[in-house]
C-alpha cells in the first residue's frame, strides 16, 4: 500500500520527470532551430551589387613643374570590407611624390568602433610609372562595414619640368570585397586625364573590369591575374587569405553556440529519469530525513 507521503512524493518525481523530458524536447528543437538559421545566414546569398573606383578630379591642367592633386574614389551599393588595387602612370610626364589614405574607410570604422588599416602599402615608383597594389581592409566592429562614395587614397604629384603632352592615370589589378569577403561584381574603373599646359588631348573614361584574364607585365605581376577571384602575384595571394578568412569568423560564433548547447543537452540527458517513482527502486524520503519504503 502506498502511503499518502509517498503519494505526495511521487507526484512530485512525476512532475520533475516531465520538466526534464520537457527540457530535453526543447533542446533538440533549439538544435534545429539554430542549425537551420546558421545555414541560411552565413551561406551567400547572390545579390545585385556593383562598385566602381575612380579618380577625382578626372580631368584637370596643369602647368610643367606644377603639382597637382588627385583623389582615388570609390562607389559601392552594398557594404565593404576592403580593397585592393595598383595604379600606372607616365613617368616622363609626371610623378608621384606622396600617397596618404582617404577617409572612406577610416571614418567609418571611428563612428562604429572598428580599426580600419593599410594592410600592403601604396609605394610609388617614377622610374617605372607604378603605384604599387596596395590593400585596405576593415578590422573589429560588426560584420559591416561602409557603403555609398567616398575617397580611399590621396595623390601629390608633379608635372616634370619641360613636360608638355597628356598624362594618364589608370587602375592595375581592382579588387573591392564585399562585407562577406567575395569581390563585387561587376567593378568599373575609370582613368584621369591630366593636361601639362593645355588641356588634356583625351577625354577621361570609366570602363568595366573585364571578368577573363589580363596579363600585366608592366605592373611587375609574376602571373596572369584572375579579375574575378584569386590572383598571383604576393600582394594578391594575401589578400586572397584575408577574404578567405574573413567569412569563417562569423562562423566562429555560429559554432561556438553549438558547441555550448550540446553540452548543455549532454548534461541533462545524463539526469537518470526513472518511468514509476513508485518502484522499489525510488524510494522517496520524508521531510524528518526518513524513508516511506515499506
Amino acid at each position: 500500500m502506498v502511503s499518502p507521503c509517498m503519494s505526495l512524493a511521487a507526484r512530485d518525481a512525476l512532475s520533475v520527470m516531465a520538466l526534464i523530458r520537457s527540457i530535453r524536447s526543447t533542446c533538440v528543437i533549439l538544435l534545429i532551430v539554430w542549425a537551420v538559421v546558421a545555414a541560411t545566414t552565413f551561406v551567400p546569398v547572390a545579390r545585385a551589387a556593383s562598385a566602381e573606383l575612380t579618380f577625382s578630379p578626372p580631368s584637370l591642367v596643369v602647368d610643367a613643374g606644377g603639382r597637382f592633386n588627385v583623389d582615388v574614389v570609390v562607389t559601392t551599393d552594398i557594404a565593404t570590407r576592403g580593397l585592393q588595387f595598383g595604379i600606372a602612370y607616365d613617368p616622363a610626364l609626371v610623378q608621384i611624390d606622396e600617397v596618404s589614405d582617404g577617409s572612406f574607410y577610416a571614418s567609418w570604422a571611428t563612428a562604429h568602433g572598428a580599426q580600419a588599416a593599410t594592410v600592403i602599402h601604396f609605394k610609388p615608383n617614377n622610374t617605372t610609372g607604378h603605384v604599387s597594389i596596395g590593400g585596405m581592409a576593415l578590422f573589429g566592429a560588426s560584420w559591416d562595414g561602409p557603403s555609398g562614395t567616398g575617397p580611399v587614397l590621396h595623390l601629390a604629384g608633379t608635372a616634370r619640368p619641360g613636360a608638355s603632352g597628356t598624362a594618364t592615370l589608370a587602375f592595375e589589378s581592382p579588387w573591392v570585397t564585399s562585407a562577406q569577403g567575395a569581390p563585387i561584381r561587376p567593378l568599373s574603373t575609370g582613368t584621369a586625364a591630366l593636361g601639362i599646359g593645355a588641356p588634356p588631348a583625351v577625354q577621361p573614361r570609366v570602363d568595366p573590369v573585364p571578368t577573363g584574364r589580363v596579363h600585366l607585365p608592366e605592373a611587375g605581376i609574376s602571373a596572369e591575374v584572375d579579375t574575378t577571384g584569386l590572383q598571383s602575384s604576393p600582394v594578391d595571394l594575401f589578400v586572397a587569405w584575408i577574404r578567405t578568412l574573413f567569412p569563417f569568423v562569423p562562423l566562429a560564433g555560429v559554432l561556438a553556440g553549438l558547441c555550448g548547447m550540446v553540452i548543455v543537452y549532454r548534461v541533462i540527458m545524463s539526469v537518470p529519469v526513472r518511468d514509476d517513482p513508485t518502484s522499489p527502486t525510488s524510494v522517496p524520503t520524508r521531510p524528518d530525513g526518513g524513508s516511506d519504503h515499506r
